[in-house]
């Protein structure tokens, strides 16, 4: 009888190790020499995939000893230098053994975002390895990670899916991001850069465009645990309602985190159930305001987390 069973693989990330350098279309790639567990190693198949869901490709290898004890190893893929050169290295394999390998595929079985594996035996069952980001908080106390000219983050790290112009620039998302309310003259933080961005605030229509959102790329790789919203003075209608945390490695493919309702309120800070993992891309997507005004408004966003050492 033919049998599917379904694990969900918790990744976690350890300190690299490499060797054996190889060069393949202009890359240099750099695997683990071999499993610690195997001696006389074969080397059977191999597929690349982001397991762990960093952003970097992993590898993932069908491995035996002479027939025997088949494995499904992967190695971790990591940013790294060696020598000179910028290289793509894999880490110390994580392991499951599992006898009489037929085949696999790295691919996403759930369409969830991220690559599972599925490893069919020789007897035709199927084993389905389920990616299942596990996020640990660092020990350090969070800190305000998304203001404009820290972190190198530039006015350009700030986009949004559209911006209400009266022919200037006051309105542009960074200005929600500066550390100033709407008009200001003192950064309501002490992070706050030395002059207001515009108008301090990012302001669009609500009409032209239903759901929207406000886009940060961090120039590190960033995880975010809270974040507290302010509205322009008097205008909490103008606020986004129901909306959707939403990261993202590449700034293409966005993975939804969790949803919240936002009060009709001058601020209030939300707490994520669970960090996001350390993403390039946060975005804030807004499927509404209050529903009083045809302007979505925000007059500023603090984000606290870290950033990934």
């Amino acid at each position: 009888m033919k049998r599917i069973s379904v694990i969900l693989l918790s990744i976690f990330i350890a300190q690299p190790a490499y060797s054996n350098c190889t060069t393949t279309d202009g890359h240099e790639l750099c695997f683990e020499a071999s499993s610690p567990s195997l001696s006389s190693t074969l080397i059977e198949s191999s597929q690349v995939g982001d397991i762990n869901g960093d952003g970097v490709l992993d590898l993932v290898r069908k491995e035996s000893s002479g027939g025997v004890d088949d494995r499904i190893v992967i190695y971790l893929g990591t940013e790294c230098t060696i020598g000179l050169e910028s290289s793509l290295c894999f880490e110390t394999p994580h392991e499951t053994a599992i006898f009489d390998i037929k085949g696999f595929s790295v691919r996403d079985i759930d369409g969830d975002g991220n690559a599972d594996i599925e490893v069919r035996t020789a007897t035709d069952n199927i084993q389905v390895y389920l990616q299942r980001l596990t996020v640990e908080k660092p020990n350090t106390p969070s800190e305000f990670v998304s203001l404009l000219g820290t972190n190198s983050l530039t006015a350009a790290s700030y986009t949004a899916s559209s911006t209400y112009s009266d022919g200037s620039s006051g309105y542009e998302p960074a200005g929600s991001f500066d550390g100033y309310r709407f008009k200001g003259s003192v950064g309501i933080v002490p992070e706050a850069i030395s002059e207001r961005y515009g108008y301090g605030t990012w302001t669009s229509f609500v009409n032209s465009n239903a759901n929207q959102w406000l886009n940060i790329e961090f120039s590190i790789n960033t995880m975010v645990e809270s974040f507290e919203i302010f509205s322009k003075s008097g205008y909490a209608m103008r606020l986004p309602k129901d909306i959707t945390i939403q990261y993202s490695m590449d700034g293409i493919n966005y993975t939804d985190h969790e949803s919240f309702i936002i009060q009709e309120v001058d601020s209030q800070v939300i707490m994520l159930s669970t960090p996001t993992p350390f993403v390039k891309h946060f975005r804030i997507f807004m499927h509404n305001n209050h529903g009083v005004n045809a302007y979505l408004q925000v007059d500023e966003i603090l984000l606290k987390g870290w950033l990934q050492q």
